[in-house]
C-alpha cells in the first residue's frame, strides 16, 4: 500500500472535514467523480488506485451511519422508498449472481472472465468481488445522497461543484493538449497515478489521422466523455429552463461552448454519439415547448460551427469523426466489440436466472452486460429502479414547474437518460460515480420537491438540514 502525493494532500484536508464539517466531504466526492485515474491509495498487490472520490464518499457515508449509533433514527422519505427497495434489491441479485462462477466451475468460458482481455474459464475470482465493490460503493452512493441530502440547497450546491470539477477537468484537458503539440513532457504524476494500467491511457493517440487523444484525469476518452457529456445535459436544460446555476448566465453559456469543444476535441466515439443522443433528448423533451426551438438551433449551429473550425485547424479531423461514428462498425474495435456483446447474450441464454455471475464477462452494451451478468432477477429490478426514478422525478417536476429546483431537477433526469442511452451503446458505466451520484440527486431532489409541496410526511432533521426545513 503506497499513499500519493495526491494522497498526502487530500489526507489532512479530509480529516479536518471529518471532524469539523461532514458535508464537505460529500462535496468532495462529487468535485473528484471524474478522477477515475487518480488515486488516494495504491495497491500495487492487486494493481488498484483508491479514487479521490471513493475516498471521500466512503468517509463521508460512514460519518452518516457512524451519526445513527449516537441518534439511532433514520427518516427514509416516502416518495424516494420504493426507488430505494429497488436498487437494494438489485445490489442483493448482483451479490446473489456472485454465485453462478463457483457452480459453472470453468465449465463455460467468457469474454473479458477474470478481467483477462480475451477468453477465459469462468471461475470465482478476486475481479468479481472487486467488482461488486464498484457496484455496492454506487449503491450505498445512491441511497446516501437520497436520504441524507435532504434540502434543495445542498443539492443545488453539489451540482455547482459537479459543474465546476467539470470546468477543471476540460481545462485540465487543454493542458494535456498543449503539452502534446508543445512538445512538452505531460505531468502525469498528480492525477494520472493510479496502480491500474487503464491509468495510462494519458498516452493515447489517433497515429493514422495525427490527433491526440484527450482523457485528462480520466482513465480512458470516453471516461472523460461521459462525465462531460453529463455536464453539458446539466448547463443545457437550466439555459432552456431560463435558469442559471452560477450568477451570471453569460458564463454558464460560455461553459457549455467549453465543454462541447473539449468533447469534440477528445477524439472519443462516445462523445460524439453522445451529443447527437443529447441533441435528438432535448428535441424530444422540447417538442411541445416552441420558445425552446430557437435555443435548440442555437446550440445546434453553434455544434456545427465548432466542427468546422476543427476542420479548418486539423484536415484530417473530418476523416476521424467519420471512423469514430458512421465507420465505427467497420473498424477493428467496433467489430471485436460487436462480437464480445453477441457473445455475452449467448451466455444470458445459457443462464437466464442469474447470468454468469457480476464480472464474470465483459459486454459494450447496458442492456447485455445487465443480462449476462445478473440474468433476469437483476436486469428486471435494475430497469425497475430507473422506471421508478422517472415516475417519481415526472411528479415532482409538475409542481411549480418554473422554480429552479424544478428546473435542477429536470437537468439531473436529463443526464441520466443520456447516460442511459449511451451506455446502451458503449457499455454499464457503474465503475464511474456520476451515474450512482445522478441517481441520487433525482431521487433528493424529488423527495423534498413532493415533501414541500404535498406535505406527505413530516421531514425531522438530517445531518444537511439540522433545523429539519427546507430551503
Amino acid at each position: 500500500m503506497e499513499l500519493t502525493i495526491l494522497g498526502y494532500i487530500l489526507l489532512p484536508i479530509s480529516l479536518l472535514f471529518l471532524i469539523w464539517r461532514p458535508l464537505y466531504l460529500f462535496y468532495l466526492a462529487v468535485f473528484f467523480i471524474p478522477f477515475s485515474a487518480s488515486a488516494v491509495l495504491n495497491f500495487d498487490s492487486v494493481s488498484f488506485g483508491l479514487q479521490p472520490s471513493q475516498y471521500f464518499g466512503i468517509l463521508w457515508m460512514t460519518s452518516g451511519f457512524t451519526s445513527l449509533l449516537v441518534r439511532p433514527k433514520l427518516t427514509i422519505p416516502k416518495e424516494v422508498k420504493a426507488s430505494l427497495a429497488l436498487i437494494l434489491l438489485f445490489g442483493f441479485f448482483v451479490g446473489a449472481s456472485l454465485l453462478m462462477p463457483a457452480i459453472i466451475s470453468g465449465n463455460v468460458e467468457a469474454p473479458g472472465s477474470q478481467g483477462y482481455p480475451g477468453t477465459a474459464p469462468v471461475e470465482f475470482s478476486a475481479f468479481n468481488f472487486t467488482q461488486f465493490l464498484y457496484i455496492a460503493y454506487g449503491i450505498l452512493l445512491s441511497a446516501s445522497t437520497a436520504i441524507w441530502v435532504r434540502d434543495n440547497q445542498t443539492v443545488v450546491t453539489a451540482a455547482r461543484v459537479y459543474v465546476l470539477s467539470g470546468l477543471f477537468v476540460a481545462a485540465w484537458a487543454v493542458l494535456q493538449y498543449f503539452c502534446y503539440y508543445a512538445g512538452i513532457s505531460y505531468s502525469s504524476v498528480l492525477f494520472n497515478n493510479s496502480a491500474s494500467s487503464h491509468a495510462l491511457g494519458y498516452n493515447q493517440e489517433l497515429s493514422v489521422f495525427g490527433l491526440k487523444r484527450l482523457t485528462s484525469v480520466a482513465v480512458e476518452p470516453s471516461a472523460l466523455a461521459s462525465y462531460l457529456l453529463t455536464c453539458v445535459a446539466l448547463v443545457s436544460v437550466m439555459l432552456i429552463r431560463k435558469h442559471t446555476l452560477f450568477r451570471w448566465r453569460l458564463i454558464e453559456a460560455a461553459t457549455l461552448v467549453f465543454f462541447v469543444m473539449v468533447l469534440l476535441l477528445s477524439t472519443s466515439t462516445t462523445a460524439y454519439v453522445g451529443l447527437m443522443l443529447l441533441l435528438a433528448l432535448l428535441l424530444f423533451l422540447n417538442l411541445r415547448t416552441p420558445r425552446a426551438w430557437p435555443k435548440l438551433a442555437l446550440w445546434l449551429g453553434c455544434l456545427l460551427l465548432m466542427v468546422l473550425a476543427l476542420v479548418t485547424a486539423f484536415p484530417n479531423f473530418l476523416d476521424a469523426l467519420t471512423v469514430l461514428t458512421k465507420g465505427k462498425l467497420q473498424t477493428f474495435s467496433g467489430q471485436e466489440r460487436l462480437a464480445v456483446t453477441l457473445e455475452a447474450f449467448k451466455l444470458f441464454e445459457q443462464f437466464p436466472i442469474l447470468g454468469v455471475g457480476w464480472g464474470s464477462t465483459t459486454a459494450y452494451s447496458l442492456i447485455v452486460k445487465l443480462l449476462s451478468n445478473t440474468g433476469l432477477l437483476g436486469s428486471s429490478v435494475f430497469f425497475a429502479f430507473i422506471v421508478s426514478i422517472l415516475r417519481t422525478v415526472l411528479k415532482a417536476s409538475n409542481v411549480e414547474p418554473q422554480a429552479l429546483q424544478n428546473a435542477l431537477l429536470v437537468s439531473f433526469a436529463t443526464a441520466l437518460c443520456l447516460t442511459l442511452l449511451v451506455d446502451t451503446l458503449i457499455g454499464f458505466s457503474f465503475v464511474f460515480a456520476h451515474f450512482w451520484f445522478l441517481t441520487g440527486c433525482c431521487l433528493s431532489l424529488s423527495g423534498a420537491v413532493c415533501r414541500a409541496h404535498y406535505r406527505t410526511i413530516e421531514i425531522g432533521h438530517s445531518r444537511t438540514d439540522p433545523e429539519g426545513k427546507l430551503s
